[in-house]
């Protein structure tokens, strides 16, 4: 079991449904016959249908059992039966920026099992079943205790998301030092830029990104804060000086070569004037 199952509980209950919705939806048209549905439920393996109008917005839900009860009865045809006449409305949905919180106060309230989600433009993107959140919710309460709790990792997770923006940002003035031929600038940045990717990638892998609250935004900000301002300018800093020791170190040994190079002519130069003078003396004897 969980150290804190209620915090665990809470924690799960913050999730969008989204996260746990069932996205394999049948949708039908509101004129379509009862006997072709049946024929389409047993097809696809579903339960419910989702019935929409000419403009594709939903307008209801017809189930097996409502299809079942209607062809079971003698005085129905049902070639002549459409989905309108026996579908369940009006249809409640909820949103799909909704929480499972928000589901099953919904689900409480209209005494329903399962909830059709909305997008923005009134289209239906999953069906949240009130079983799926139950099981969510056994879940996170008989699971052994892990090394980060739900929320830390929920920050560290948004923490990871910021850090690598940030080195995606960077890219733009590396790029830019790069075209402008400032190597030291442009190698510091990019080193940061790494560095800030790692970084990002290692927090994500331990966290999750999720939905914060209050206290958790306010702990993400003062760690971003932190970072902004201690951290990352020690590590550009550091980066700084080693570039400038390597660049003092190719400095030098430039020097030495060229140093050496003036040497070597110096002696190539005297060595062709001795030739000369020993040429010119063999010269005068012989003459």
């Amino acid at each position: 079991m969980s150290t804190n199952p209620e915090r665990a509980v809470s924690y799960v209950l913050t999730k969008y449904v989204t996260e746990y919705m069932d996205k394999d939806v049948l949708i039908l048209d509101m004129d379509t016959s009862t006997r072709d549905a049946a024929t389409m439920l047993r097809h696809y393996e579903t339960d419910d249908i989702i019935v929409i109008d000419k403009k594709k917005i939903p307008i209801g839900i017809v189930t097996d059992d409502d299809i079942l009860s209607k062809v079971s009865d003698a005085t129905v045809y049902a070639e002549a039966t459409v989905l309108k006449q026996i579908m369940t409305k009006p249809l409640i949905t909820i949103s799909d920026k909704s929480t499972l919180q928000d589901a099953l106060h919904k689900m409480r309230d209209n005494n329903v099992r399962k909830l059709p989600v909305i997008s923005k433009k009134t289209q239906v993107v999953g069906m949240i079943l009130q079983s799926t959140i139950a099981n969510a919710i056994r879940d996170a309460t008989a699971t052994t205790p892990r090394l980060l709790s739900p929320p830390v990792k929920a920050v560290l997770g948004n923490l990871g998301f910021v850090l690598q923006f940030a080195g995606v940002l960077l890219l733009v003035p590396a790029i830019v030092a790069t075209l402008l031929e400032d190597t030291v600038t442009a190698s510091g940045i990019y080193l940061t830029t790494v560095l800030l990717l790692v970084t990002g990638f290692f927090l994500n892998s331990y966290g999750e990104k999720s939905s914060l609250n209050l206290q958790q935004a306010s702990i993400l900000y003062f760690l971003v804060y932190f970072y902004c301002h201690y951290l990352a300018p020690y590590h550009i800093s550091t980066c700084f000086q080693v570039m400038s020791h390597q660049y003092r170190y190719l400095q030098m040994h430039s020097f030495q070569v060229l140093q050496d190079l003036q040497q070597e002519e110096f002696h190539c130069l005297m060595s062709q004037k001795n030739s000369h003078k020993v040429s010119h003396f063999s010269v005068a004897i012989h003459s």
